[in-house]
């Protein structure tokens, strides 16, 4: 069995020991009832997706922090 499947299992599982829908899901989440949807199928990895956003987040910390420290340094 693969990760996504696994995540998808227990996901769903997780999401309805607590009587949620996917569309309460998805707003506490801040993603989409359709993305949370794909994820409880299986169709997307949410490991791979949250590692590729998290890489994203990062560039973006950096590079204001490479800004924020150029005009520090000129002022």
């Amino acid at each position: 069995m693969e990760l996504k499947e696994i995540m998808a299992m227990n996901l769903r599982r997780k999401r309805h020991d607590q009587k949620m829908t996917q569309e309460e899901l998805a707003e506490r989440a801040g993603l989409s009832a359709r993305y949370v949807g794909a994820i409880e199928r299986g169709d997307v990895s949410a490991a791979g997706d949250a590692r590729r956003r998290n890489k994203r987040l990062v560039e973006r910390h950096r590079a204001r922090a490479d800004c924020g420290s150029v005009g520090d340094r000129a002022g």
